[in-house]
């Protein structure tokens, strides 16, 4: 049998992650992501967008949307391959590829404004 979580586990875990996130950043990434969440080089980020510091909606069913994601700058051009969720301490909490980040460009060019259009993550219910 597969481990299965409740709805209200589910819930529960999504406002641990959820708070942990608020007043973080989302970092956009380029290159290669490492194979844990160690430490990268900074010239890897290209941009660095502040999160709300209710970062996260209530969640549904396992489910976390952002709030709306503040814009920034890119600090410098690249192609935005992979992403980084910090804490506002700066440990990072969830990393993902691209095609999960809401970005709307291929490459980002330095000192071009960065727009997270949306984000969503959900908490896995069924696992082996």
């Amino acid at each position: 049998m597969k481990t299965r979580l409740s709805a209200k586990a589910v819930n529960i875990e999504a406002r641990a992650l959820a708070e942990g996130l608020n007043g973080g950043y989302f970092d956009v990434m380029t290159g290669d992501p490492p194979e844990d969440e160690e430490p990268t080089s900074e010239e890897l980020r290209l941009a660095s967008c502040p999160l709300a510091s209710t970062a996260f909606a209530a969640p549904k069913d396992g489910l976390l949307k952002a709030n709306p994601i503040a814009k920034t700058i890119a600090v410098r051009s690249g192609e935005p391959t992979w992403f980084r969720l910090r804490d506002r301490e700066g440990d990072t909490l969830i990393e993902g590829s691209r095609s999960q980040m809401g970005l709307k460009v291929n490459m980002l060019v330095e000192g071009q404004t960065v727009s997270i259009t949306e984000f969503t993550h959900r908490i896995v219910k069924e696992f082996a």
